[in-house]
């Protein structure tokens, strides 16, 4: 596992958002754009270590949300307010852009798609959709927000960061994220997350906005990762009429950090077999 930052020659790229808010992220190498959003939980070096295995042939742009990295902090952190933060860095680009997104900002991703003319596919990994929950999933996803929030209270962000990963990744994963405090660089955004829960009051998966989603969206999941972190991937796919499922093997959750490479690989080989470029 690698989690640090590419060593190619980086630059800045800075959009802003529909209410002023500035949002940062960092470029790397050449050819078609892909723009790489991030979970709340996190920041753009979540996609770190996977930009050496595709900055040959991409152009990878690796942002932060609202309050995080070197974006702008504001005291909205909805997800209406994510979404349009990526429809604004993706729309600022200038050119056709494939979003990619995990976990919390699978969603994201998705909504931005839904607006943003710029964007030409969507790849997400494992994204994660209450209302694809049964109710006993829905009230086990609760009380991991609730000891978060109760850790977090407490003063100890690395172990509230800590505590709600447990739930869905592997003893494998988590040992990985202890290795290389991992936890301690979550830290700063678990009140941004917890804050953003509070004020979600949409959110852009129902059924009737994600079938207005024509570009083609590949939807990736661990054979590691649990029924749970599935339930997201089976939604999208029953919904989007142009989504495609591919299973990434002896793969979690937080493949993002933890396995990189094959992660990439699907990015690499979806993207090649749609023959994804700026003039689509």
């Amino acid at each position: 596992m690698s989690t640090e930052t590419p060593t190619n020659e980086e630059q800045i790229h800075r959009a802003t958002s529909d209410d002023g808010t500035e949002i940062v992220g960092h470029v790397y190498g050449q050819g078609p754009a892909l723009v790489f959003v991030p979970s709340p939980l996190g920041d753009e070096a979540t996609w770190n270590p996977v930009v050496p295995f595709l900055d040959e042939q991409f152009t990878c742009y690796t942002m932060s949300l609202r309050g995080r990295g070197s974006s702008e902090d504001h005291p909205d952190q909805s997800t209406e307010r994510h979404v349009q933060d990526v429809v604004a860095f993706a729309e600022s680009i200038g050119e056709s852009v494939t979003l990619v997104g995990e976990s919390g900002s699978g969603i994201l991703v998705l909504g931005a798609a839904q607006h943003a003319t710029a964007v030409n596919s969507v790849i997400v990994h494992e994204p994660f959709m209450y209302e694809a929950l049964d109710e006993e999933e829905i009230a086990e996803f609760g009380e991991l927000f609730e000891r978060m929030a109760t850790v977090a209270a407490e003063g100890d962000l690395s172990d509230a960061a800590r505590g709600f990963l447990e739930g869905v990744a592997t003893d494998e994963e988590m040992a990985a994220m202890a290795e290389s405090n991992e936890f301690e660089k979550l830290a700063p955004s678990v009140p941004l997350l917890l804050k953003g829960v509070e004020q979600t009051e949409e959110r852009p998966t129902d059924p009737s906005s994600l079938a207005t989603i024509t570009e083609p969206v590949l939807l990736l999941k661990g054979t590691r990762s649990g029924p749970i972190l599935h339930a997201g991937v089976t939604s999208v796919a029953e919904h989007v009429p142009s989504a495609e499922v591919r299973e990434i093997a002896d793969v979690g959750h937080l493949a993002p950090t933890i396995a990189p490479e094959p992660l990439a690989d699907q990015i690499r080989e979806f993207l090649a077999d749609e023959q994804v470029s700026t003039d689509r």
